[in-house]
Order: structure tokens, then C-alpha cells, then sequence
């Protein structure tokens, strides 16, 4: 997993890249068995959940 790009500041959006496959996430979105819980553009980080554990992501990581 990859976050490629993180768009907004109140509204944010994230372009991430899981399994081979681009997708624009906001807050809330579920992908598979991940959970997008906050996008950060001052961080520069996405933050998922998935099985009970949550975790960052900074852009440009994996």
C-alpha cells in the first residue's frame, strides 16, 4: 500500500495505491477489510484500520 497523493485541507482526499489498484479515499471510506479514518495534509498522512489495529501512512510510503 501506498499513499501517492493527498489533496485539501478540511476536506481531504488521498489517492492510494493497494494491490496494484488506485483509489481516491476520504474519511470513512472501507476498502476491503481497511477502514480510512483521517487524512492529514499537514502530516502528510492517511490513517487506516483494519482488524482492530490502526496505523499511518505517509505520502510517498508504504
Amino acid at each position: 500500500m501506498a499513499v501517492t497523493g493527498i489533496v485539501g485541507n478540511s476536506k481531504a482526499v488521498a489517492v492510494v495505491v493497494i494491490g496494484g489498484r488506485t483509489e481516491i479515499v476520504t474519511p470513512g471510506d472501507q476498502i476491503g477489510d481497511l477502514r480510512v479514518l483521517r487524512i492529514d495534509s499537514t502530516r502528510r498522512t492517511v490513517t487506516f484500520l483494519q482488524a482492530g489495529r490502526r496505523f499511518d501512512v505517509a505520502l510517498g510510503g508504504e
